[in-house]
């Protein structure tokens, strides 16, 4: 048994790996894993489920001299699980479990039964209301497959993902550059030491006041006078710029360490990229990690604003989008909670199920079908939107007559909308619906 967020604490009936002292961090992949498909490259992707039990997990890997990990963290929202009222609070029970492959066939891995015990409601609420845990996986260089479930049995929901998995060959290079962690501004100590630090994070439900990112630059075998770093942020999926900068720094004694913050408050509900390039000398060295916005509130209300009326507009009035956009900036708040307090479908209690439905779905619009476009501006995203996770879906993405097309299926409400990549980029436009949901 151990302490956990917000007063509560995990019994944990089985462990077999357990994260253990700080390594030397040489190189790395971020991943975030949900029950859906990854997309990336080189064995890195990202992501997310909507439905629940949605969950996080990074993979990272490490070299401590001859030997070779891999350092897998899962992170669940509390919001995710399913708690039930105890005499001591609320509780939740859910089982990780976590598979290495390797030309398919299993190699190594283990199952974990997770409890976890809050004293209110108001503890299941907040950045920290999630479970967290690390687990650390000898492997030699090489590819495998990731096989990662956060599982339910009591409610029956299931998260699952697949997905590649890379362990390089040791780096033989005298200057290395880490990957790239994020969380609150003023952490202190070396990035591998950072990683097992609870206040990192990928995704934001409650950002800091300021975000930062944290790397490090290896020269053991060179000392530099300086080095200089240029970064640049933007949304996954290319697109225009949203901020950059650069700095000079004075080089450390075999390592620099550095960290810089990232302009938060110009962010909104959404996945960034965050790409890096440190020049040392004539060597240029490259990393990038990939971060969702998940807050709706503040940042909602502000510079992004009128986006937000343009996604409301899918289950807003014309009278309530007016009255929201013609409220001044200090009578905003009382506005738009007010409109989310009528959809309450729980008035007496503190959760809005509807509200927090909405914004989940929002999230994995601009996740994933944010191809050319904000993800809730495309025809996939305003049907998800409206409508929530389809049944079923057929995808025909390769055809030798005709564009790629994906079918979604409603069968609850006797709806099928056929959607159709014409520019061949992703975009896929709605070409026909059927009330009827015929044709199957």
């Amino acid at each position: 048994m151990r302490a956990g967020a917000n007063g509560g604490w995990k019994r944990e009936r089985r462990g077999r790996l357990a994260a253990g002292s700080a390594l030397a961090l040489l190189a790395g992949a971020s991943l975030l894993l949900g029950a859906g498909t990854a997309r990336g490259e080189s064995g890195s992707g990202r992501a997310i489920h909507a439905e629940r039990p949605a969950f996080q997990c990074d993979a990272v890997a490490f070299f401590e001299g001859d030997s070779a990990f891999a350092l897998v963290r899962i992170e669940v929202p509390y919001g995710e699980l399913s708690f039930t009222k105890t005499a001591d609070g609320f509780a939740a029970a859910f089982d990780v479990i976590l598979q290495i492959f390797g030309r398919e066939r299993l190699l190594t891995g283990d199952l974990w039964h997770e409890e976890i015990v809050v004293a209110d409601r108001e503890s299941l609420r907040g950045r920290t209301a999630r479970y967290r845990r690390q687990f650390l996986f000898p492997l030699p260089p090489g590819n495998y497959t990731l096989e990662a479930v956060v599982s339910e049995p009591r409610s029956g929901h299931e998260g699952r993902l697949r997905l590649p998995l890379e362990i390089p060959l040791p780096l033989q290079a005298d200057v290395r550059l880490s990957p790239l962690l994020l969380g609150p501004c003023g952490l202190q100590g070396r990035v591998s030491q950072l990683m097992f630090d609870e206040r990192i994070g990928t995704d934001f439900a409650d950002p800091p006041a300021e975000l930062c990112a944290y790397a490090e630059v290896s020269h053991r075998d060179r000392q530099p006078e300086a080095l200089t770093l240029a970064w640049r942020l933007r949304r996954t999926g290319g697109g225009d710029v949203l901020a950059d900068s650069s700095f000079a720094q004075p080089a450390g004694a075999g390592v620099t360490r550095l960290s810089w913050p990232l302009p938060l408050g110009e962010l909104m509900l959404a996945t960034y990229e965050l790409e890096v390039e440190v020049t040392i000398g004539e060597e240029k060295l490259q990393a990038s990690a990939v971060f969702g916005i998940l807050v709706e509130s503040d940042l909602a209300l502000g510079p992004f604003f009128r986006d937000m009326l343009g996604a409301l507009a899918y289950l807003a009035s014309e009278e309530e989008l007016q009255r929201l956009s013609m409220a001044a900036p200090q009578d905003r708040r009382a506005v738009w909670d007010a409109f989310w307090e009528r959809r309450d479908p729980t008035p007496t209690t503190e959760r809005n199920e509807f509200k927090e439905d909405f914004f989940a779905r929002l999230r994995y619009v601009n996740a994933e079908f944010g191809a050319t476009r904000a993800g809730w501006r495309s025809d996939r995203g305003r049907i998800y939107l409206q409508y929530g996770p389809p049944e079923q879906i057929e995808r025909y993405p390769f055809r030798s007559q005709g564009d790629p097309t994906e079918i979604w299926y409603y069968d609850r409400l006797g709806y099928r909308f056929v959607f159709v990549d014409r520019a061949g980029f992703g975009d896929y436009v709605l070409v026909a619906e059927d009330a009827t949901g015929g044709g199957r």
